[in-house]
């Protein structure tokens, strides 16, 4: 049985002898849209060793060559991301080696998150890669996480993964396919810093699921009200989150149309705590909706 020496946790035993000691400063959460060399690092020897298990070396020497899975995840990637001729496209390691290394420690948040995505939701993704890279954003406290093995969504306190992993767990019924498919949609938003279409989409997959709940009725007011009604809704969480979808009525740009504005008046805290929000609810409601009978 191992025992911690005093003054220490097992929380600390990942921190470097200086962090623990006091000496250096401990490494605090990473911020939404913020990579740090850590990070960047640690992303890009995940790939690079997943790469190398596909690396293949000429019998009479020569330049390498990449195999399965990773030729055809490359050669998808030349065409269908960045649009280049198919008779253009090589397998050989040194045409690709040197713009991914480029990618992963000068690409912007996005660039990167959108190569890591695009290979987890390859059907030629290699084996554990995604829980490579879901393992490397929580040990460097990065404000992201993989959601279902293909999606990297964002996140700034513990409450809200836990929400977030929670809510994609209880939607996996064909009844919540549209709420499913609405919070993925919300989170792809929030990534690409639409943070307006991002609650919209939110609150739409609260909406999804309340219709689930009760079909006939057309708008989420009438739905909240009749799971009320029927003793599945607390009064006093119907009013708030009546609130919440009133914010997002009355500001333009998110559920109706600009009208003297370029842009509405949103920014990333409001989307990722709306995010956030609409998922534990979302969790809140399957579970009501499963112990009434009305969702399988």
């Amino acid at each position: 049985m191992t025992t911690n020496a005093p003054g220490h946790s097992r929380a600390t035993t990942h921190l470097r002898f200086g962090q623990r000691e006091g000496v250096n400063p401990i490494p605090k959460p990473l911020q939404l849209g913020e990579l740090s060399p850590e990070l960047r690092a640690a992303l890009w020897a995940i790939t690079y060793d997943s790469l190398s298990g596909s690396r293949q070396y000429p019998r009479m020497g020569g330049p390498p060559w990449y195999d399965h899975p990773w030729d055809e995840i490359l050669r998808v990637r030349h065409v269908v991301v960045l649009h280049k001729p198919i008779d253009e496209f090589s397998e050989g390691c040194v045409y690709h080696d040197g713009p991914l290394k480029d990618l992963f420690f000068s690409g912007t948040y996005v660039e990167v998150f959108d190569f890591l995505e695009f290979v987890m939701r390859s059907e030629d993704c290699p084996s554990g890669f995604a829980e490579g890279v879901s393992a490397v954003l929580k040990h460097t406290l990065a404000a992201y996480i993989v959601i279902d093995g293909h999606y990297i969504f964002p996140t700034s306190t513990v409450e809200e993964t836990k929400a977030l992993e929670t809510a994609f767990d209880d939607l996996k019924g064909d009844a919540s396919g549209g709420a499913r498919s609405h919070l993925l949609k919300a989170g792809k938003e929030l990534n690409q810093g639409n943070f307006s279409a991002s609650i919209r989409e939110s609150i739409h997959a609260v909406e999804s699921m309340c219709r689930a709940i009760v079909p006939e009725a057309r708008a989420l007011e009438p739905a909240l009200r009749a799971l009320e009604e029927g003793g599945q809704l607390h009064g006093a969480l119907k009013k708030g989150f009546g609130a919440l979808y009133g914010f997002t009525c009355d500001e333009q740009g998110i559920r109706h149309p600009l009208l003297d504005k370029n842009e509405a008046d949103v920014d990333r805290e409001s989307a990722v705590f709306m995010l956030g929000a609409c998922a534990s609810f979302l969790s809140y409601l399957v579970a009501k909706g499963r112990a009434a009978g009305m969702l399988e």
